[in-house]
């Protein structure tokens, strides 16, 4: 050894070589200082009978280059590699907190603490799958801590190089003749190994962190122990640890699927799974409780993006007075619907860009990603145009002529017509039609919606769940309700040009949950209403319906009709309680279910994103690139279950560029504008998803008028975004600009450089 030792000072001579740390089949690793820089490193080499083994050789190279190119705060530094002689060297950073297997050895860790570590190694795993770099040797081993906590993830290929297939021993003693963390397929199919490889055995790690044993038992022999591994699932952790938070066990076992099929696909995506466990469990401040240091990875890219978002000069702009003197009522914050007040006006898409991005082409129908939506997908309702809209909801300190013509521009509809306080009582003789055609004349796509029935009766205080109930039996509060609802049909038909209503922001799926899963027994006063037009309709929520669906057929057949979907109907949203694909099929299950039983059809499915009652929304319910998957699949669902494409609705307009979006009350740093509208290849690639599963538009911003909230406008009419003012905490929107100079600059971009065509 000590030959081993001259031979390797001899090649490293500006290193003073000292202890060797440890030896294996392939090699030995020593501890080394470098003199000039006075850095600690570990130096790892083949065994000298392995040097004149070309394979061996030309891989473990292989790996030095690899390991070269990654650049993680979770992925062991590499400094150095040589080739001299018999030497076959690679220089890396020391680490002297020892292996996970060290701190495995003393048993079970806190749950929250084996969290944290199993994080950091998916995120470093992560970033290694951007870089096509496959572990394929996950183990406790093989992750290592630095000397300030941080986890990083060692030997990348090193063991398959020189086939050290090293018997991880059990606590029985009885060898299992393969690494405990070998996913399935690496034994019965090992042409489909892929990130999903690692994914399995980062969750086996977590699985003995957090139970004291691997998730298959011991078996005698090596044969024995492939067939329980091809042929049977791992013991439920659970039943090593019961009391362990249960979407946390459920995200263990799904990493530890035997199908690649039922697993996460990706590191990133099993990260969110234990991310969004851990704090339902322990809270938002569960990890800096456990001093861990944690490195994200940010969603991978293609080849050559930057990742940065080139800022467009904002089209300069005067702040106008609110569109009504009315304030709105803030005591029910339910997303997209807009509480207890007469109506408010929001204004939608740009058409001015500037600058190189992907979006930008000679053609709008030439842009990258503008193929056509798959031929199979619903037609869109005749009105809405051929391209996939968007607009923005915003306070109506901002007019819509502001952001241009071409987009999408919000109206909603409420008020208590028992008090004499709904659309009607607005300034002038048809103050509904002359809503719609102050839009139209901007050259804006009308998207309306009413929420009027919560507050029917209620003017001061809309209902929600069995309040709803109440309000729909009842004869006598639903008669005005209809007689109002049959006047705005008659003055939206009268403008002449199609327009698009969503019914009642929020009280379907209010209903379904207070409800139940079948319309037709849910009470609901429609024939019983007295109302003429209504006679032999079922006196039911599936009556209630036909009544709005067949009032539009005789009344304004121009106007098309929006099913309200959000998460009082499918038991939550799908952030920040991210559901898992067994829960997610149940919340689509029963969306199929109640729309199924309607008897009735709508023209197009508005389906709420937003999230959250109150002003303190939280980092927990930040989007994950994994969210816009989930999202997809979802409306992909709603699509094929109703034959009618999808709006979403309430998009957060938050974003991590600009400065004013500081995370205090209502200016949370979101990520839906950069991942769908961003400067980069990868954001255009998730918008064609979302357009190709059945989405025809794209409405951002909560579509409340309340000053505070994020206002995607230039107010201060300077032709920037400023940041807030020193010393608050709520930034009004017409004082302090907000952050939506960013969001209008993208839609600017997304509307002047080609559309993705429907």
């Amino acid at each position: 050894m000590d030959g081993d030792l001259g031979a390797l000072r001899s090649a490293l001579p500006s290193y003073d070589v000292g202890a060797v740390l440890g030896r294996g089949a392939w090699g030995t690793v020593v501890e080394a200082r470098h003199r000039g820089l006075n850095r600690s490193v570990a130096i790892k080499w083949l065994r000298p009978e392995l040097v004149d083994d070309e394979d061996a050789r030309s891989r473990f190279n292989a790996e030095a280059q690899v390991l070269a190119a990654l650049d993680h705060p979770h992925v062991v530094r590499v400094y150095d590699y040589v080739e001299i002689n018999d030497v076959c060297a690679l220089v890396m950073e020391r680490l002297p907190g020892g292996t996970i297997a060290d701190r495995a050895r003393l048993g079970p860790l806190p749950p929250q603490t084996a969290c944290a570590y199993t994080l950091a190694a998916l995120h470093g795993l992560e970033h290694a799958h951007h870089h096509d770099v496959l572990h394929r040797d996950v183990k406790p081993e093989n992750l290592m801590l630095a000397g300030d906590g941080r986890l990083r993830v060692t030997d990348f290929g090193i063991a398959a190089i020189v086939g050290d297939r090293s018997q991880r021993q059990t606590q029985t003693g009885i060898a299992l003749g393969t690494p405990a963390y070998m996913a399935p397929e690496q034994l019965t199919e090992p042409d489909r190994i892929g990130e999903h490889t690692d994914v399995w055995s980062t969750s086996a790690v977590l699985y003995e962190l957090l139970a004291g044993q691997v998730p298959y038992e011991p078996q005698p022999t090596l044969h024995a122990a492939l067939l329980k591994r091809a042929n049977e699932d791992p013991r439920p952790v659970t039943g090593f640890v019961p009391d362990l938070p249960p979407r946390l066990a459920e995200a263990v076992m799904k990493g530890l699927a035997r199908t690649i099929e039922n697993r996460f696909p990706t590191c990133l995506d099993a990260a969110d799974a234990i991310d969004a466990a851990a704090f339902d469990a322990w809270g938002s401040d569960w990890l800096a409780r456990t001093g861990i240091p944690l490195q994200r990875t940010p969603p991978r890219q293609r080849a050559g993006a930057t990742g940065a978002v080139p800022l467009i000069p904002a089209k300069p702009t005067k702040a106008r007075p609110p569109k009504s003197p009315r304030p709105r009522s803030r005591r029910r914050l339910a997303l997209a619907s807009l509480a207890a007040v007469v109506a408010t006006g929001a204004a939608g898409g740009a058409v001015v860009v500037t600058g190189n991005n992907p979006f930008a082409s000679k053609s709008p129908h030439a842009a990258a990603g503008a193929k056509s939506a798959p031929d199979a997908l619903p037609p869109v309702p005749a009105g809405w145009g051929d391209h996939l809209n968007a607009g923005v909801a915003v306070p109506s300190v901002t007019s819509v002529a502001e952001f241009g013509s071409g987009a999408l521009d919000s109206y909603t509809f409420t008020g208590d017509p028992v008090a004499g306080a709904d659309f009607r009582s607005l300034a002038g003789s048809a103050p509904a039609a002359t809503q719609v055609q102050d839009i139209q004349a901007t050259g804006a796509v009308p998207y309306l919606s009413t929420y009027m029935l919560r507050t029917t009766g209620h003017l001061n205080d809309d209902q929600s769940g069995k309040g709803v109930l109440k309000i729909l039996r009842s004869p006598k509060l639903m008669k005005p309700y209809w007689e109002s609802t049959i006047e705005l049909l008659k003055e939206l038909e009268s403008v002449g040009k199609p327009v698009f209503l969503v019914v009642d922001l929020s009280v379907p799926a209010n209903v379904q949950s207070a409800g139940g899963n079948d319309p037709r027994a849910i009470p609901a006063a429609v024939d019983s209403s007295g109302v003429t037009e209504l006679r032999g309709l079922p006196n039911s929520f599936a009556g209630w319906a036909q009544a709005w669906v067949t009032l539009r057929n005789s009344l304004a057949p121009q106007v098309k009709l929006g099913w309200s979907v959000d998460s009082y109907g499918v038991g939550d949203y799908l952030i920040p309680n991210r559901p898992s694909d067994p829960v997610l099929a149940q919340y689509q299950q029963a969306f199929k279910e109640f729309y199924g039983r309607l008897g009735t059809k709508f023209d197009f499915i508005d389906y709420t994103v937003g999230y959250g009652d109150g002003a303190k929304i939280g980092p927990e319910y930040v989007a994950r690139p994994s969210d816009i998957t989930t999202l997809q699949h979802w409306v992909a669902d709603m699509v094929s279950a109703t034959g009618d494409r999808v709006v979403l609705d309430s998009i957060p307009a938050g974003n991590t560029v600009m400065r004013a979006v500081d995370n205090t009350d209502f200016h949370w740093q979101d990520r839906y504008v950069q991942f769908l509208l961003g400067d980069d290849p990868q954001s255009r690639a998730r918008l064609t998803g979302l357009r190709d599963a059945g989405v025809m538009g794209l409405l951002f911003g909560p579509g409340y008028s309340a000053p505070e909230f994020t206002c995607p406008c230039d107010s201060a009419g300077d032709g920037k975004t400023d940041p807030p003012a020193s010393g608050t905490s709520v930034i009004p929107s017409y004082s302090a600009d907000d952050d939506g100079g960013y969001l209008a600059q993208r839609l600017t971009a997304y509307a002047a450089s080609g559309r993705l065509t429907l």
